[in-house]
């Protein structure tokens, strides 16, 4: 029989599968796809083997392995930019690039998804390049900002060179400054790392013809589509809520193998104990006896209960907006909620049309 626990966590399990597929409508929306989880796991699954093979990938064409003269002119300049980037970082880069698109457009252009690549990795140069080069206040500003929350990534990229380089015309004006790349070289160097996505096995090109011009079309490949699926449903299967139980917990047991192992008690339902252990730091080899569990069972059983007049006194104060010590009764204003417009992201933080003048 289905107990009132069981069916509680099954619910909550429910609630945060559809939670994931919210975050990922929403990421697609804001042409975020990279930032959905199955994507975060994707990238990093993808990130190490891929860096190593980009590398052998750059110094063979640069050797006079190319198969084109443009990739022969720009793996040199790749090869130089490594002073500011690892390569782990490019495949951060392109991978996010490719999934961001993906999630973005049905069948975007090379051309589109090039374009796109090579404006977000000079992007990571810029913001590399000054943190080696400007000073300190600068470099502190720069991070402030591109970890901020509240904008999309977009704004927040754009904010943090303009801010970067206002503040360097202030405080480091003979600092040679991040020279911007034109449209060819920026689309010449997401070409490149597009081919190597191409080789790598993770996007297919389809060239179609439209009226007297050709135009080839970037797809995920099927591996790639495979292993996203797989993962994302592998994220939907271990989803859920950690919510109080509405029941007793089940009693823990005595078992001959370390606490960091042990999953008999807590929740009802096995899917959820299975990911909540008894102890669950990476480091801990504790081995409890049957006192330490007996002890452990004692106090899980042992039940809470808030005073009712407290409660209501609470309650009443909220409905008043009274504030009392730590209890502080407010409502969310629905303005906090609301997109800011796209001229204000651009401010920095303290500029007084951002603050309305508070600060």
């Amino acid at each position: 029989m289905t107990t009132r626990q069981e069916l509680f966590e099954k619910q909550s399990h429910i609630d945060a599968v559809r939670k994931l597929e919210q975050d990922l409508y929403k990421a697609k929306q804001r042409n975020y796809y990279s930032s959905t989880l199955q994507s975060r796991e994707t990238i990093k699954s993808l990130t190490l083997p891929m860096a190593a093979d980009l590398d052998k990938f750059i110094n063979d064409i640069a050797q006079g392995r190319a198969t084109t003269t443009a990739d022969a002119f720009i793996a040199p300049e790749l090869i130089k930019l490594l002073e500011f980037v690892s390569t782990e970082h490019i495949v951060v880069v392109l991978l996010k690039s490719i999934l961001d698109t993906h999630g973005a457009f049905e069948n975007p252009t090379a051309s589109r998804v090039s374009n796109f690549i090579g404006g977000r990795l000079e992007d990571e140069l810029r913001f590399r390049y000054y943190e080696i080069t400007a000073p300190e206040e600068v470099v502190k500003a720069a991070w402030k900002r591109i970890t901020e929350q509240g904008s999309t990534p977009k704004y927040r990229r754009i904010s943090t060179k303009l801010i970067t380089e206002k503040m360097l015309d202030e405080q480091a004006p003979n600092l040679d400054k991040w020279q911007a790349w034109d449209g060819l070289y920026k689309c010449s160097m997401g070409l490149l790392l597009l081919t190597f996505a191409h080789k790598y096995g993770l996007i297919t090109f389809n060239v179609k013809q439209q009226g007297t011009k050709k135009y080839k079309y970037v797809s995920l490949s099927p591996e790639l589509q495979t292993l996203h699926e797989q993962t994302y449903e592998q994220m939907k299967s271990v989803a859920y809520y950690q919510r109080p139980l509405i029941e007793p917990p089940l009693d823990w047991q005595v078992i001959d193998d370390i606490a960091a192992n042990n999953t008999t008690g807590g929740y009802h339902t096995e899917a959820l104990r299975s990911q909540l252990k008894l102890c669950r730091g990476f480091g801990y080899r504790s081995r409890f006896g049957d006192l330490s569990i007996r002890f452990l069972n004692t106090v899980s059983k042992t039940a809470y209960c808030i005073d009712h007049s407290i409660l209501e006194v609470a309650e009443a104060l909220k409905q008043r907006g009274i504030s009392v010590g730590k209890f502080n009764a407010y409502e969310r204003d629905i303005r906090l909620d609301e997109r800011m417009p796209e001229a204000l992201t651009e401010l920095p933080t303290d500029h007084p049309d951002r603050t309305g003048g508070c600060l």
